[in-house]
């Protein structure tokens, strides 16, 4: 699978942007491992009521995504405090 696109909702993008650096590298590498993977990374839980969206959770984040053919929407990120 190739990802041509990630598109965030305005409130997800303005909380990445605000995001430390080596966090935001750990979302890009986060989505890239859940688009591409065979299997969703074991930090990923399907969500029992959207088709192809999942919820991607760590010590420091929270996300809702959905994975499509060839995009990746991030729909919610929060820092977890």
């Amino acid at each position: 699978m190739t990802i041509r696109s990630v598109l965030w909702t305005p409130e997800a993008q303005a909380v990445a942007q605000k995001l430390p650096r080596n966090l935001r590298k750990q979302v890009r590498e986060s989505l890239a491992a859940l688009a591409t993977g065979p299997i969703p990374p074991d930090n990923a839980s399907p969500d029992m009521g959207v088709p192809d969206a999942y919820h991607v959770i760590t010590s420091e984040r929270t996300m809702i995504v959905g994975v499509y053919e060839n995009e990746v929407r991030v729909w919610v990120i929060r820092v977890n405090t």
